[in-house]
């Protein structure tokens, strides 16, 4: 038959292995425990930081009472604007109109201009004609009564004067 173990060495192995895994589940309580606390202390930091650089950059009353100010200067030049835009409008409306009115005018003179060309057309057509007709012989005759001292020296083809123009 075995000896019997005495009953001390098996309850003193049985502390001894139980001791050893409380050990082990201690040792990797406190690595999880030391990471922690370390993401605990950068995450501290990390909000320090940002709280110090947000009160540094936080806009105080001065800053918003000037932004209020600029703002309604805005609207204020938004209006002027408004009305210098309406200005505008009504200036590009009567250039506009200016321009319709000079066309018009310049078709009128365009007109005026044939009427008149027109006209001394019709006055210059006479004069040449009678040139070239009788009167012309008269003029010869005007250039002898000139060498001669006669009445046809004084009057041309136009009447008294020599002046040309209309006959009428």
């Amino acid at each position: 038959m075995a000896t019997p173990e005495p009953t001390g060495y098996s309850e003193l192995a049985g502390l001894r292995a139980w001791l050893a895994e409380v050990d082990r589940m201690l040792g990797i309580r406190t690595r999880i425990g030391l990471v922690l606390l370390a993401l605990a202390a950068g995450l501290g930091g990390a909000a320090l930081y940002l709280a110090l650089d947000t009160r540094d950059n936080a806009a105080d009353a001065d800053d918003v009472a000037a932004l209020r100010s600029r703002v309604q200067r805005l609207e204020a030049r938004g209006a002027s604007t408004a009305a210098l835009r309406s200005r505008v409008d009504a200036a590009e409306s009567d250039a506009a109109a200016a321009r319709s009115q000079v066309a018009e005018l310049q078709t009128r003179v365009d007109r005026l201009e044939r009427q008149a060309r027109s006209i001394g057309a019709r006055l210059a057509a006479p004069t040449r004609a009678g040139l070239q007709g009788p009167a012309a012989a008269g003029r010869g005759g005007a250039a002898a009564g000139e060498n001669g001292g006669g009445k046809g020296a004084k009057q041309g083809p136009t009447g008294a004067g020599g002046k040309s123009g209309p006959t009428g």
